[in-house]
């Protein structure tokens, strides 16, 4: 990994997610088992897939695994990843990044029924998430995410890591016809609504492709 590139992964201003999505692109056309729902096929500008095994189009997945920096959603390789960790960079919003999970999920709705232990509140709290009582609240806490019609729009579950004293967020969601969990530092909870509106930019882009 050269310096110079990590160095500009901490230093690119905010973009739009859809940034690498040029007519001239080298992209990757792929095909994701979506189980119920069926195939989806995504089209991503290479550079997001790191594995060789994700760089020749036409083949079928049953999931697939990206990272990208919240700020700029250039992409970011394990090393990068690591080095971000290693340095506490990621606990800064400017160090920030957030993993990609494309697979087959289970609902949202079965989700927040297999993290619930209680009716939830409908009360929001104050970054407009609705609390869940689940079932090991010493070390977990789960967040529903409505939309203005009374829908499931997100299920946000946030644990501690086992390597550290600080908390990860996992955050389902269903955009374009495919099921996503993002992860990424609990720090960056409150921003919740922006992470889902960008990771919901980029998946209708690559939909679209």
């Amino acid at each position: 990994m050269d310096a110079a590139d990590y160095d500009a992964l901490l230093t690119t201003p905010k973009m739009d997610p859809c940034h690498l999505f040029t007519a001239d692109a080298d992209t990757v056309v792929l095909y994701l088992d979506m189980g119920a729902e069926g195939e989806v096929q995504l089209a991503l500008p290479r550079t997001y897939l790191e594995d060789r095994a994700d760089q020749q189009s036409g083949l079928r997945h049953g999931s697939l695994l990206l990272r990208m920096m919240l700020e700029s959603f250039l992409p970011v390789s394990r090393a990068q990843a690591l080095r971000l960790s290693a340095t506490r960079q990621d606990r800064t919003l400017q160090g920030a990044f957030v993993t990609m999970l494309i697979s087959d999920l289970p609902n949202l709705e079965a989700r927040m029924g297999e993290l619930t232990r209680t009716p939830m509140d409908p009360a929001p709290n104050e970054v407009d998430l609705i609390p869940l009582s689940t079932t090991d609240p010493a070390r977990r806490m789960a967040f529903a995410a409505l939309r203005p019609d009374g829908t499931l729009r997100a299920v946000i579950e946030c644990a501690a890591s086992e390597t550290a004293q600080r908390q990860a967020c996992t955050h389902q969601l269903r955009s374009s016809g495919v099921d996503v969990v993002l992860d990424y530092k609990a720090d960056l909870l409150p921003g919740w609504k922006d992470i889902q509106s960008r990771a919901e930019r980029f998946l209708k882009c690559a939909a679209d492709g």
